[in-house]
């Protein structure tokens, strides 16, 4: 067995999360700045912005990108898994108040099919769109991040696989759900434990939504249930999935965990509890960071590299020329990225 001092794994896994518009997927320009290769799981259609913060002029990263040589064709490779959704013409049969029966049918907006999931799953196999092929994610190195966003949408994925090799894709009866529920928390499971792997040695960021969950009973109960029946909840936030039994589960196969948070017009990034989010670290870390520059900040720290000088400078020297000074606010310091002006 190799001593603590001579572990050589210095890649990180970390759950990220945040509530819709809190600034997730823009802060990961900050990584690609830095030298990082992001290759991300795009269930959320959110990419957008990620590409516009690093080429377009207006925003500091662009100009760094460029000084620095980095080719955003190998750095951001992002593959679209899209649930296919449409609208279907069920027929059903009904019973009029006479006791006869007609038939009746209703558009319902379901899956076509679940290749969603299998797609997902296939890409950590080989990464492989029209361009380039990755191989395998247990062949990447310490500079590349696997990134899924979300990993909330991804349950959705995993849910409609089950329901179609249950013979019910899109259908919403109350016992079917439940299994299906709980057969899809099965298979993610399996990933998350195939994500953990210490064959892997590239990075991981499991980009979540936040699910509020009770626990003081012993197992994880809604707030709004609890309230309904007239008791007091005392929530916590945890990573979202599908169902409220894997959210306390998806934390223990990461040793980070780090939550965006909108505060006004600003956005930071926090790694201690805050607003009843649960977080935890592996090394030290600050307490919260400029959304515009703290992924970077983050991952050097918990490599125990310096911190990334050249990004902040040039995120100040941005808003210095921006004009983004608040009044009784110090127009040095690093702000939101999405409240840079031109």
């Amino acid at each position: 067995m190799a001593g603590i001092l001579n572990q050589s794994s210095n890649n990180i896994r970390a759950v990220y999360l945040g509530q819709s518009g809190s600034g997730k997927t823009g802060s990961k320009a900050a990584l690609i700045c830095e030298g990082y290769k992001i290759r991300m799981m795009d269930t959320d259609k959110g990419a957008r912005i990620l590409y516009n913060l690093l080429t377009n002029p207006k925003f500091p990263y662009a100009a760094l990108i460029k000084s620095r040589n980095i080719d955003l064709d190998t750095a951001l490779d992002i593959i679209p898994i899209d649930l296919g959704m449409g609208v279907d013409l069920i027929r059903k049969e009904i019973r009029t108040d006479d006791g006869k029966r007609r038939f009746v049918t209703n558009p319902v907006i379901k899956p076509h099919d679940s290749s969603a999931w299998e797609r997902a799953v296939k890409l950590l196999q080989e990464w492989k769109d029209s361009k380039v092929n990755y191989g395998s994610i247990t062949t990447w190195g310490d500079d590349v991040i696997l990134d899924i966003d979300a990993f909330t949408s991804l349950a959705r994925a995993a849910y409609y696989w089950v329901q179609d090799i249950n013979n019910h894709l899109g259908e919403y009866d109350g016992f079917s759900y439940m299994r299906d529920v709980g057969g899809a928390q099965d298979r993610l499971l399996t990933l998350l434990e195939m994500l953990y792997d210490s064959s892997i040695k590239c990075n991981i960021i499991v980009t979540t939504h936040v699910e509020w969950v009770d626990e003081t009973k012993g197992f994880a109960q809604s707030p709004s249930a609890m309230q309904l029946a007239g008791k007091t909840p005392n929530p916590t936030g945890l990573p979202a999935a599908i169902g409220k039994a894997l959210c306390d589960d998806i934390g223990r196969f990461f040793n980070d965990q780090i939550f965006a948070k909108i505060e006004g017009n600003r956005r930071r990034i926090y790694t201690v509890p805050t607003s009843a989010v649960s977080t935890k670290a592996s090394n030290f870390l600050e307490p919260s960071y400029d959304i515009s520059t703290g992924m970077a900040e983050i991952f050097a720290a918990l490599k125990n590299q310096p911190p990334p000088m050249e990004l902040i400078e040039a995120v100040k020297k941005h808003n210095q020329k921006g004009g983004t000074k608040e009044k009784g606010k110090d127009d040095t310091s690093p702000t939101d990225f999405l409240t840079f002006k031109p």
